[in-house]
């Protein structure tokens, strides 16, 4: 997925290249100026501005295609980086459960060796041992519930982005660069040898215009795709969450059970004590196989959600410096604009940088992510 979100940014980028195209050479069809003759040197003057304008802009075109690989690169190194972190974690997470099972079933085994009246008082330690992993239990059902909705909301408002839109913009930038084009043409014909520089325009202006026209093509089968495999991530999640819950439920169901039974056949007591301790690792295991899920997809939502903000955020400073192009003012805010592409991502080294010069880790939530306390200080989401 973030091989295709790379390569429609990166059609977008040569979008946007028509346009300055078609601010600075935009001229009416129906009313075309007077033949009258240009001087070489203004003819010169106009040539090495065209040239200087083309070089600023694909100059910044390539500098935001750099970032954007570079958010993207290091988005999916992060994502490797954090899964191998929240499975450590869920095994520490297990290993507890499986401890505090454990001494739940060192407590219910002590009650056939014991005297009948410590009976009641062990029969109690075990009910609310018991009765804590259950509470345990739904409060990871109720966590993974609500993660599994917000990431949901988070892939409805991937689908739902402006990425038609974008793709109706660009193509009315086609037929705007066409008109440029057609009267480059027409200027360069009627100027003969005069004109041969306008006519050198009129055709970077086509090649440009037929890359951009197979980039659309290229990007909406790519739209195509992200929504479909959405889609199917969707559902499969959803599918997952049901499962969980009725493990859970299940699990929780038995372990009732065991207990009352428990409770109602002290005398023996020991056969059943075998049947509920197996019942207690089948609630552990549907426990870890819960928090696995929802570590996983509590990640994968943070993630995707961190990269549309730094795609959208791009998108609305590319938007910004197409109204500078048709205002003819692109070559005083180019720095600028440059400067804010490079601040939506905190960048790996930036990070170490800052922790080099202060001694303080970098924790911006919107950029960087944070830490789960309730996992320890090992597990960072990304």
């Amino acid at each position: 997925m973030l091989g295709y979100l790379a390569c429609f940014i990166s059609g977008l980028v040569l979008g946007t290249a028509a346009v300055s195209l078609v601010s600075r050479k935009k001229k009416p069809l129906q009313e075309p100026p007077p033949p009258t003759p240009i001087p070489e040197v203004e003819e010169s003057a106009r040539k090495q501005e065209d040239v200087k304008a083309l070089e600023e802009f694909f100059l910044t075109v390539r500098n935001v295609a750099e970032i954007v690989e570079k958010v993207l690169e290091e988005t999916l190194v992060e994502i490797r980086g954090s899964t191998e972190k929240w499975i450590e974690a869920v095994e520490q997470m297990v290993e507890g459960t499986q401890g505090g099972i454990a001494q739940l079933k060192t407590t219910i085994t002590a009650i056939v060796s014991r005297e009948e009246e410590e009976t009641d008082d062990l029969l109690d330690k075990s009910r609310k041992s018991a009765t804590q992993i259950v509470d345990t239990s739904r409060a990871a059902v109720s966590r993974f519930t609500e993660c599994s909705d917000q990431f949901l909301g988070i892939i409805q408002e991937l689908r739902e982005s402006r990425f038609r839109d974008f793709k109706l913009q660009v193509e009315k930038v086609l037929r705007q660069s066409n008109i440029l084009a057609l009267n480059a043409g027409i200027e360069a014909a009627r100027l003969g040898a005069a004109g041969r520089g306008l006519g050198v325009i009129a055709r970077e202006i086509q090649k440009l215009n037929k890359m951009v026209d197979e980039s659309l093509d290229a990007i909406e089968d790519l739209v195509e795709s992200l929504e479909s495999r959405l889609q199917e991530f969707s559902e499969t999640l959803e599918v997952t969450a049901q499962d969980s819950v009725k493990a859970i439920e299940q699990g929780e169901r038995v372990l009732e059970d065991s207990l009352a039974e428990l409770d109602q056949r002290v005398d023996s007591i020991a056969s059943a004590l075998s049947g509920v301790g197996g019942k207690l690792d089948e609630v552990a295991g549907n426990l870890g196989a819960v928090v696995e899920v929802f570590q996983y997809q509590d990640i994968v939502s943070q993630k995707l959600g961190n990269m549309q903000g730094v795609v959208r955020e791009l998108s609305e400073v590319l938007d910004e410096a197409l109204a500078s192009l048709s205002r003819s003012e692109f070559a005083n805010v180019r720095e600028e604009l440059l400067g804010r592409i490079q601040k939506l991502y905190t960048t790996q080294s930036e990070r170490r940088h800052h922790e080099d010069a202060t001694g303080q880790e970098c924790v911006d939530e919107k950029r960087v992510g944070q830490v789960i306390s309730e996992l320890g200080e090992n597990v960072e989401l990304f």
